[in-house]
């Protein structure tokens, strides 16, 4: 007679080898999405001012491939698109606040150390400029949070690997996602201290150490809306530091230490707001583990 628990376990081994199949896949597919934009820009050369067709490419293609792959699979539980605020209230507070309190600490250290002139700066155009971003970058990151960490982090999590294998696999798909970004898309004007390989290495450094928070708010929250929140709000501010010169206030090279989104403090206190999520979680996941 066939053990019934020999079929089911044959069944769930397939089960999991086609979602390892569908995750490379899914990688592969976003780290291409960008050349094929490119590749589409060099097919169709007259196009409007603004975004190609190629822009859109690469950033529709990773959410569209994790949706073909979530019908397939017939799994929606782990997409994170229920808000759980009443579970999740302390990830979406951590969504609001983490940036702008970064903002707060890196400036008044530069002012401190005497790095930055804030008279020099219009608080007031920074703010506008920060809120007149806010639902461009909100609908952006819709694209972006529900194809990393609504389909790429959940299944990083079947495949019962390490945290900071997640946080690595996961950071480095997402900076390397921007590869043509960099590379191609962006005009010369944006690189004039830096070359877009820098940027580039540059940029996969700061979503590799910034997935710990993004990560450990999904995992929280059950909710992918935080993270959108949270990388809007990045955005934002990035944005606003720049259309208002804001950044070009600081002296020498202390941008580097001191930027809102990009410095290494800002870096630091990320990854630590990010580990300390990371350790309430898991004292919530074992209440009879003292951390």
């Amino acid at each position: 007679m066939l053990n019934p628990y020999r079929k089911l376990l044959q069944i769930s081994e397939f089960a999991k080898r086609s979602l390892k199949t569908n995750l490379l896949i899914f990688i592969i597919i976003t780290l291409s999405s960008g050349w094929l934009g490119v590749l589409a820009d060099r097919i169709l050369t007259e196009q409007p001012e603004g975004y190609s067709a190629g822009t859109g490419i690469w950033l529709a293609l990773p959410l569209l491939c994790a949706i073909i792959f979530r019908i397939r699979e017939k799994e929606w539980k782990s997409f994170g698109l229920a808000l759980n605020i009443k579970l999740g209230w302390c990830g979406y507070i951590v969504a609001v606040l983490t940036y702008p309190a970064i903002t707060i600490i890196t400036v008044f250290l530069a002012v401190c150390f005497g790095y930055i002139d804030v008279s020099m700066i219009s608080w007031t155009a920074v703010i506008s400029a920060a809120l007149a971003s806010l639902a461009g970058n909100f609908i952006k990151n819709i694209f972006e949070e529900f194809a990393w960490r609504g389909y790429l982090t959940p299944r990083l999590l079947e495949c019962s690997l390490s945290d900071w294998l997640i946080y690595g696999i996961s950071g480095l798909v997402w900076g390397l996602w921007h590869t043509a970004y960099y590379m191609v898309f962006l005009g010369d004007e944006y690189f004039l201290t830096s070359s877009r390989l820098e940027t580039l290495m540059f940029g996969c450094f700061v979503t590799v150490t910034g997935s710990i928070l993004f990560v450990e708010i999904y995992r929280i929250t059950k909710s992918v809306w935080p993270c959108v929140i949270l990388h809007s709000v990045q955005n934002s501010i990035s944005t606003a530091f720049i259309v208002t010169n804001a950044s070009a206030q600081y002296e020498g090279g202390a941008q580097v230490v001191f930027d809102p989104v990009t410095g290494i403090l800002s870096i630091i206190i990320l990854v630590g707001v990010g580990l300390l999520i990371r350790k309430k979680r898991i004292a919530l996941d074992n209440p009879s583990i003292q951390h």
